[in-house]
């Protein structure tokens, strides 16, 4: 398995690391969800903001990161009594009031940020930038989520190419009307689950493994929808909150990729409605399940 490393630094020159084995990026997303003290981060969720001063930048000896959580507090940006936020790996700021523009002053390129969590926060990604995005954790931040934002599209597609190596993307009911482009080549999730959605794209990221697209006009509108979605997608496991194999004590596994292609070979609706029909019956043998927590 590969290793996730880390160094920080205190403001008075300390530093000190760490690194935790890592198999999966599912298993990088799984430790992100946790809103409790584990391997990768300590979990605060301060009642008082003037205590980060010392919870932050005093630890000269600290060997894991920090998960702070800061949501319903209304802000607008975050205070200047706290210091070191290089030392957070997870910042979870929803419910508040930030603009990109307070956004793309907070972090130093020293960030190694992997979670941003920015969802309610009103007009967020609006209006488009006049200048470039640079965010300083441009080359760590692994899950943004954006979800119940207003967001521009020419803001959006700005934001995605500035993170590269982005593995999850939850924009919930940002009123969108088409999927993001350019997706970042390593996303493995994306959520884009009630938005204004009418068409699949081209293609989606390769290394994609689920999708949600629940809620969007183009469920309803695209034929055959599901076996077209997961055709777009080789290495799919979710589909709108289902696996997309069944696996019962009676049957063996549906593979819809197979499905696809003996319908794409054929060439004939007989053969795509009977794929359809396959998915649709695994389908009803699944509970809602994710691969991502």
């Amino acid at each position: 398995s590969d290793l996730l490393c880390f160094t920080f630094k205190s403001s008075m020159g300390a530093s000190a690391s760490f690194e935790i084995p890592v198999a999966t990026p599912e298993e990088i997303l799984a430790y992100l969800a946790l809103e409790e003290d584990n391997a990768l981060f300590d979990f605060q969720e301060p009642d008082d903001l003037s205590t980060l001063v010392e919870d932050l930048d005093g630890d000269k000896e600290r060997s894991k990161g920090v998960k702070l959580c800061l949501k319903e507090l209304d802000l607008d940006d975050v205070p200047k009594t706290i210091t070191g936020l290089d030392k957070v790996i997870s910042l979870d700021l929803s419910s508040n009031n930030f603009t990109l523009e307070k956004l793309l002053g907070i972090f130093s390129p020293s960030s190694q940020l992997l979670q941003l969590l920015l969802s309610n926060n009103g007009s967020l990604l609006m209006p488009p930038p006049t200048s470039p995005i640079t965010f300083g954790f441009s080359a760590s931040l692994l899950h943004l989520d954006i979800s119940f934002c207003e967001v521009a599209p020419p803001t959006l597609s700005l934001v995605l190419e500035s993170l590269s190596v982005l593995l999850k993307l939850d924009a919930e009911s940002c009123s969108l009307e088409k999927i993001p482009a350019p997706l970042p080549t390593k996303l493995i999730a994306l959520n884009l689950k009630d938005n204004e959605i009418a068409a699949l794209p081209q293609s989606f990221p390769e290394e994609l493994r689920e999708l949600d697209l629940r809620e969007n006009p183009v469920v309803d509108t695209t034929p055959h929808y599901k076996t077209a979605a997961a055709a777009l997608c080789a290495n799919l496991k979710v589909l709108d909150g289902f696996a997309t194999q069944s696996v019962s004590a009676d049957s063996k596994p549906v593979d819809l990729k197979d499905a696809v292609t003996r319908g794409d070979t054929l060439q004939d609706d007989t053969a795509n409605l009977i794929a359809e029909n396959e998915f649709d019956a695994a389908m009803q043998n699944n509970v809602d399940s994710t691969v991502v927590a």
